[in-house]
């Protein structure tokens, strides 16, 4: 079976084309049963006859478009998703025993991921043309996203330096899925549902400044208060005491809730 072509032109107005060997992985797993495709995504050696091109895993992403089961949308997301984390920079880092994290490496991920999405998102609502030059050098794509998303995001940060170790302080699971109605950990399939972190990010960003902070901040681990006088804090950042910051984080919560249709019970 042959994959349809490409239609997005390059500037010149020639038409993108997929490479040879992905042309080929193309039709070898276009003709396969799902569950031969489902072990295809497990394969990481790229030495391996079975292993998919993510320029591969994209196109079968493209196609669920005309197919109503959700679970085949979602396997292939999540391992075109575990590609994209590969090929960025870690945003966490190891100093003895504790764990620190790189907020501006953070941010570009989760950039990435989110622009990634949203193509993905409008692709499967109206076939359209954006994805094709994904399609065709998928690693360049990810790279033209992530220069854009770090161009910004050091702009924004005054190229911030790594952040010290933080305190284990479990804020993410608790209080960034209780503003999504759900206490299951961020890897859970509501979270990895793109529409769903989708419309989650939109209220967030939303929201009144001071609160969208406070979000932002817990959901990249950023305890709300620290004994440790060197160590990042909410109430440090925001100069607010701890009650000032938890009132702006559960308004925030109510109002995530109330835009999710969650309800806005606490």
């Amino acid at each position: 079976m042959s994959p349809p072509p490409l239609s997005k032109r390059k500037p010149d107005g020639t038409v993108y084309t997929r490479p040879a060997e992905v042309e080929s992985a193309l039709q070898r797993i276009l003709g396969l049963p799902r569950d031969d495709v489902r072990a295809a995504l497990s394969v990481r050696d790229r030495s391996d006859p079975k292993y998919l091109p993510s320029e591969c895993i994209l196109h079968l992403i493209r196609r669920t478009r005309m197919d109503n089961r959700h679970t085949c949308f979602q396997e292939l997301y999540q391992a075109l998703m575990a590609r994209v984390d590969r090929a960025l920079p870690r945003f966490e880092y190891e100093i003895g025993d504790d764990t620190g994290v790189d907020l501006s490496r953070a941010r570009i991920r989760d950039e990435v991921r989110d622009r990634l999405a949203e193509m993905i998102i409008a692709d499967r609502n109206a076939a359209a043309t954006r994805l094709d030059f994904f399609e065709a050098r998928f690693a360049a794509g990810v790279a033209k996203l992530r220069k854009t998303a770090q161009e910004r995001i050091w702009r924004d940060d005054g190229r911030r330096r790594p952040l010290e170790p933080l305190e284990e302080t479990g804020e993410l699971s608790i209080e960034v899925e209780r503003a999504a109605g759900s206490m299951d950990l961020p890897s859970s399939e509501k979270w990895d549902d793109p529409f769903y972190r989708s419309r989650l990010q939109a209220a967030i960003d939303a929201l009144p400044p001071e609160q969208s902070r406070i979000i932002e901040m817990l959901q990249k681990g950023i305890p709300i208060e620290s004994q440790d006088p060197d160590a990042p804090s909410i109430c440090k950042i925001e100069g607010c005491v701890e009650k000032t910051v938890r009132n702006r984080r559960d308004a925030a919560i109510r109002a995530l809730r109330q835009a999710l249709d969650l309800g806005d019970t606490m």
